[in-house]
């Protein structure tokens, strides 16, 4: 069962993480404001993928560690490595794995699927309207760390 759990987590971490940062660095109020408990989900994802791509482990992510992380991300969900990610990469096996990633990629596909043609290429991956990076490097030295994460507003938790 544990095995499975990791397997689960590995094929869907990556989406998630494609998720995150658009999603945590919504506006907290107001009329496109997101779910607070799906927001405070989206932090939390988006604390640990900075965690995960500090690959010095000095307590701040670089753009170029967030760059490394974010190609990394596109070819975990990449699974039969054809260079787009699309529903031929759901595992083939596991009814939870296929369920969960299917989800992720039903997530995903929509948010970055530039084209409408039901693939995301990596140029797709790495296009977006605004740079996630900039998004959360909050006082512009080129580095984010946990300080910029935003905070749900009180009454959130």
């Amino acid at each position: 069962m544990r095995k499975a759990f990791r397997c689960v987590a590995a094929s869907v971490g990556p989406a998630l993480f494609a998720l995150a940062v658009p999603a945590a660095a919504q506006a907290p109020e107001g009329a496109g404001a997101m779910d607070p408990e799906k927001r405070r989900q989206a932090l939390e994802q988006l604390a640990k993928t900075l965690k995960e791509a500090d690959a010095n482990e000095d307590g701040s992510t670089t753009r170029e560690e967030f760059a490394t992380h974010r190609a990394e991300q596109f070819s975990k969900l990449d699974r039969n490595e054809d260079g787009v990610i699309n529903k031929k990469d759901k595992p083939r096996r596991g009814p939870v794995r296929k369920k969960k990633m299917g989800e992720a990629l039903a997530k995903i596909l929509p948010q970055y699927d530039t084209a409408h043609d039901g693939t995301v290429t990596r140029v797709e991956w790495h296009a977006q309207k605004r740079d996630p990076f900039e998004m959360l490097d909050a006082n512009g030295i080129g580095a984010i760390d946990t300080t910029e994460i935003p905070q749900p507003p009180a009454g959130e938790d």
